[in-house]
């Protein structure tokens, strides 16, 4: 077996700025603000949801999710992790001793130009900002993508909570036997108010600094888990055992916990948010987990006597199947197909004087693919699109994929900009550098029930009384949706050719593991099973998938070379 490392408790001191680091084996310990990381026993609890959405939910379909279900009883085993969510001032000093904001596959780690980040580099180092309403040092950080939560994490000597850890250590009443609704009980009866899940400062809700609330702490006695940010966690977005869709998306990371800009629906425990790990978000951060690093099933996908492709380039029109509108104000948000050009085209104008436009709307087209796909074969799905607009703060936009012949957008769709859930899956939004065509590629989605649905989220808020005004519009052009049979992971872990995977070849691949974000040698790229630039868990779960035992013939998929699809 792959060895288990076990990670140190940090020490951490009242509201003192982040302390010395100290290097212990290949392990970062860093003295940082607000006491001991939180132990929480091995033992199972009932994660998900088991009870009905509420009688008064208005429309219905939309306060919970079906990704909730089926309510299991999980075995977790022990870890520690931190009482509060990771600080500016901590982030900041994070980035002053990597000295990087990407990793080495180029994956930014926050949005330096998002107005709502709340550090900067000053020219020497970078800090926390302190401006003439707030010092933002002690606000949790946000805008911070995936890979700079779990960058954060691994120089800090432990990793990002699963979604199974994130919810016992928010949820979970060892006492009672209970898992609660929300983190203090099972009554919304925290500091919120009835829509921002944080009460709200003057000028409008924001952030607080973290453990602004100790009357909402959970039964370990963590801090914010639910509002001020959502909080990534690690492993996937997987259907629960026994749901009524299966599927395994490798692409997505879960968020939990809700946020400031959220109801109290959103910010339950058993509430599941997938976004793609570059998503960064003014009400999106994280905390630090410590324990053995989690065995995360690879998706496995084998070869393919036939692999088909899908071409849609809108040059043929079709109404919209549906359009569905959580809010809106002013008249202009509207949803077409352009064939002259071949694009979906959604818009949100404000031209002039005293226009004001705002809304959160998606639209949605059916497509019908024939038999080039069936139910449970896994696709990658690629996405042509270009934005108007990167700053999110005003305007959003999305697309996202699900399957059904009838009405499709709730209950999964929870919003028109990143939030779509089962069984919808989100693929690009408006993230990236706007005004340029980018190609966005969702991978190994499982094909669902029914036609293919395609949605076009759109939110915003575009205002001429803003300061400073916010005049002209915002729109979203998707050239063409591509659809390929996903090619197999192989993992040939036969490196001694005698026919089987055993204790040898473990120890082969022993040798090239280096953790996750860390370049591989060239002499270990066939070690990395899954094409990311390291060797770590994922791929040895792969390894693991492979293991038959000295003299036990090998499952084909790991010993002979496996032709790359064509076509």
């Amino acid at each position: 077996m792959l060895p288990v490392g076990h990670w140190s408790s940090v020490s951490r001191s009242t509201w003192l700025p982040i302390g010395p680091i100290v290097v212990a084996g290949s392990l970062l310990v860093i003295s940082a603000a607000f006491g001991q990381s939180i132990s929480v026993p091995a033992g199972g609890f009932w994660m998900g949801r088991s009870e009905p959405e509420p009688p008064d939910c208005s429309p219905p379909g939309t306060c919970y999710y079906d990704d909730e279900l089926p309510a299991q009883w999980v075995e977790v085993p022990a870890f520690q992790i931190d009482p509060h969510e990771v600080t500016n001032a901590e982030y900041a000093t994070f980035l002053n001793a990597v000295g990087v904001i990407a990793d080495t596959e180029g994956n930014p780690y926050i949005d330096v130009d998002d107005p709502q980040i709340r550090i900067h580099y000053n020219g020497s180092v970078w800090a926390a900002d302190i401006d003439a309403e707030t010092d933002w040092k002690h606000h949790p950080m946000r805008e911070v993508s995936w890979y700079g939560a779990d960058a954060y994490c691994r120089w800090a000597g432990g990793r990002l909570p699963t979604e199974a850890e994130w919810e016992k250590a928010a949820a979970w009443d060892e006492a009672a036997q209970h898992a609660r609704k929300w983190p203090w009980s099972d009554v919304f009866s925290c500091d919120c108010s009835s829509w921002w899940c944080n009460a709200p400062y003057a000028g409008g809700p924001t952030t607080y600094p973290v453990g602004s609330f100790p009357s909402g702490v959970s039964p370990y006695g963590l801090f914010d888990m639910a509002g001020n940010v959502w909080e990534w966690t690690m492993g996937g977005y997987r259907s629960y055992p026994g749901a009524s869709l299966v599927f395994e998306d490798d692409s997505h990371e879960v968020q939990r916990g809700g946020s400031w800009t959220n109801s109290d629906y959103n910010v339950r425990c058993a509430t599941r948010s997938p976004l793609p790990r570059y998503i960064t978000d003014a009400n999106l951060g994280f905390r630090v987990c410590y324990g053995p690093e989690p065995s995360i099933p690879p998706v496995v996908i084998h070869p393919r006597q036939q692999y088909s492709e899908w071409f849609e380039d809108f040059t043929t029109y079709t109404p919209m199947a549906e359009i569905y509108t959580w809010w809106v104000y002013g008249t202009g948000t509207t949803f077409y197909i352009d064939r002259t050009n071949g694009w979906v085209v959604a818009a949100l104008r404000n031209n002039a004087e005293p226009t004001e436009v705002g809304g959160e709307v998606m639209g949605m087209i059916r497509r019908d693919t024939g038999d080039l796909f069936a139910t449970g074969d896994y696709v990658d799905i690629t996405v042509r699109l270009r934005y108007e607009r990167g700053d999110r703060d005003y305007a959003r936009t999305s697309v996202g994929v699900a399957w059904g012949n009838t009405r499709m957008i709730l209950p999964g769709g929870r919003g028109a900009d990143e939030n779509f859930g089962h069984p919808w899956f989100l693929v690009a939004n408006n993230s990236d550098e706007p005004g340029v065509w980018h190609e966005v590629t969702l991978k190994q989605v499982r094909w669902g029930v029914g036609k293919l649905c395609i949605g076009f989220g759109l939110w915003g808020n575009l205002s001429y009384a803003a300061s400073p005004p916010i005049v002209g519009q915002h729109r979203m052009w998707v050239d063409w949706v591509r659809v390929r049979h996903s090619e197999p992971v192989t993992a040939f872990a036969d490196w001694d050719s005698d026919g089987d995977v055993d204790g040898e070849d473990v120890s082969a691949f022993e040798s090239c593991a280096a953790g996750p974000g860390v370049q591989t040698t060239d002499n270990c790229t066939d070690r990395d099973f899954d094409g990311d630039q390291d060797v770590d868990q994922v791929d040895f779960a792969y390894m693991q998938r492979c293991i038959s035992g000295p003299g036990i013939p090998a499952d084909p998929l790991c010993v002979p070379a496996v032709p790359r699809p064509t076509g």
